[in-house]
Formats: C-alpha cells, sequence, structure tokens
C-alpha cells in the first residue's frame, strides 16, 4: 500500500485531468452548467464520476451548513470533480437513507453506465463521509475489477463490525489526521484480497472531518489523479 502525506496547501497530483467545465448532474437539485465541453462526446467516450455526499445534506439540503465546519460546498465540489471529458452524477440523498439500500442503487447505476458502453475503468465513484461508506459498501457488492473508488474520511472504527466490507475494484482512502470521524482504511484493505490496486493519502489541514465539506486541492488533486489513472491502468 502507498501512504502519502500531504500538509494543507501542497499538492499531491497522481495525474492531470482538466477542469475546463461541468455538466448539470443527472438528478435534482441541479448544479449549474459551467461548460459544454462533454456536449458532443458519446457516454462510451466520458470518463464518469458518481459522486456521494456527506450525511449532513439528508437533513439539511443541498445548501447546509454545519455549526462546526460551515457551509457544504456541494455545488463547487461537483462542479471541481468535472472538467474535460468527466460528467458527473450527482443528487441529493433523501433523508435517513440506508447505507446498503443507497449502495445497491449506486451498483445499479455503474451497472446502467456499463450497459451503454461505457467502460468499468472510465467509471469512478466518490464518496465522502457517509457517501463514502456507501462507496465501499458498493465496492463490496459489486464484484467488477476495475471500477474505480475514491473514500473520504469514510473509515470509522466500527466500519468493520457494521458492514465487513470486502473491496473490489481501484480504491483510494483519502483522511485527515485531526478527523475523529473517519480514519485510515488500512484495515478494511488489508481484510480485502480481490482489490486490484489501492492506496491512501493522509492530509494535515487542522480542519477535522470538514475537510471534506470544501472543494481543496489538497484532496481534489489525488481524486482527480485517481480518476486518470485507474482509467489509464485499466486499459489492456
Amino acid at each position: 500500500m502507498r501512504t502519502h502525506s500531504v500538509r494543507f496547501g501542497s499538492a499531491l497530483v497522481l495525474a492531470s485531468v482538466a477542469a475546463c467545465g461541468t455538466p448539470a448532474p443527472e438528478a435534482t437539485p441541479s448544479v449549474p452548467n459551467r461548460g459544454t465541453s462533454t456536449a458532443s462526446v458519446s457516454p462510451a467516450g466520458l470518463r464518469h464520476v458518481i459522486y456521494l455526499h456527506g450525511k449532513i445534506l439528508e437533513t439539511d439540503g443541498p445548501e447546509a451548513v454545519s455549526p462546526e465546519h460551515g457551509r457544504y460546498e456541494y455545488a463547487a465540489i461537483v462542479r471541481a470533480l468535472g472538467g474535460d471529458s468527466v460528467t458527473v452524477h450527482a443528487s441529493v440523498r433523501p433523508s435517513g437513507a440506508g447505507v446498503v439500500a443507497y449502495a445497491d442503487s449506486t451498483l445499479a447505476e455503474v451497472r446502467k453506465l456499463m450497459a451503454t458502453g461505457v467502460r468499468p475503468e472510465r467509471i469512478t465513484v466518490v464518496g465522502a463521509s457517509k457517501g463514502g461508506v456507501i462507496a465501499l459498501v458498493t465496492s463490496s457488492r459489486l464484484t467488477e475489477p476495475e471500477v474505480g473508488y475514491v473514500v473520504l474520511g469514510a473509515c470509522y472504527p466500527d466500519l468493520e463490525k457494521d458492514f465487513q466490507p470486502r473491496l473490489h475494484g481501484r480504491v483510494l482512502s483519502i483522511y485527515e489526521a485531526s478527523d475523529s470521524l473517519g480514519g485510515s482504511c488500512a484495515a478494511t484493505f488489508a481484510a480485502s484480497p480481490a482489490l486490484t490496486g489501492h492506496a491512501e493519502v493522509r492530509l494535515d489541514t487542522g480542519l477535522r472531518h470538514g475537510f471534506l465539506f470544501h472543494p481543496l486541492p489538497v484532496w481534489l488533486d489525488p481524486t482527480r489523479g485517481w480518476i486518470a489513472r485507474h482509467h489509464q491502468e485499466g486499459i489492456r
């Protein structure tokens, strides 16, 4: 396992992904369109990111503000994840959405993309906090070796007891050293022999769980890099 320590304000780039514009997400609430660079490209020719947000949006909506961490910058995060030849699929979950049920919904979305001709290495599920747990359960239930995953602050102490995830695909974990809610996924990686590839980034921003509320380059850069890199490695 490759572990990287990253300081706030620095950039860890695994590979470059342009951020020229982002099409609107598939479901409400919509995120403003910031470009049309993907308009003439068929779905099979794009890279696809499925973004799964943190729990606070389930109860407080897309304009959620935490008294500890500030505004959850949902629309800005979705825009930042997209770009030239990258389309983002994002919607706000209903309050109390079940992790396993929503993982099955995400799994179905991945399979629907593949049924339209999108190669699995062109699909990355990015999940933050509860969304990251959903992504891990999706990885556990979808035995597709080339789908990519990025999880932010997702591996909490009781994860194994609650869900026993046994991961598949290519998984990047990003966690913050000061975060008491989500830490290293090393134990989950060790218990997942079917993984095609994995890596972990340890941040030191001092922002605790709030690091994933904002479109910070310190986690966006390795996320974009993973999206591009696992696509390249998946090509045979």
